[in-house]
């Protein structure tokens, strides 16, 4: 399981009502990208492999980066959970 099944895993079961939906890449090591949304929030992550997982603002446009990266799987979790929960 890489980190990004884990993360979907962990907010199925600590979330209910929680739609998500995941693009993987055409490539096994490329980048996985995860939308998340509960009642009106939502969340999109960007999760490089080795590298950790990038959050993107609401507004943000195509071709923007991340306006934070975290490389620990647990404290990404954390940051879904409290945003989508706030």
């Amino acid at each position: 399981m890489n980190e990004i099944e884990w993360l979907v895993e962990q907010l199925k079961t600590r979330l209910s009502d929680l739609e998500i939906k995941v693009d993987e890449p055409y490539h096994p090591t490329g980048n996985h990208w995860l939308d998340a949304k509960k009642d009106q929030k939502r969340v999109t992550v960007e999760w490089r492999p080795g590298q950790g997982f990038g959050f993107f603002a609401e507004d943000a446009d195509y071709g923007e980066g991340p306006e934070e990266v975290i490389p620990e799987k647990e404290k990404a979790l954390e940051k879904i959970i409290d945003s989508l929960q706030s």
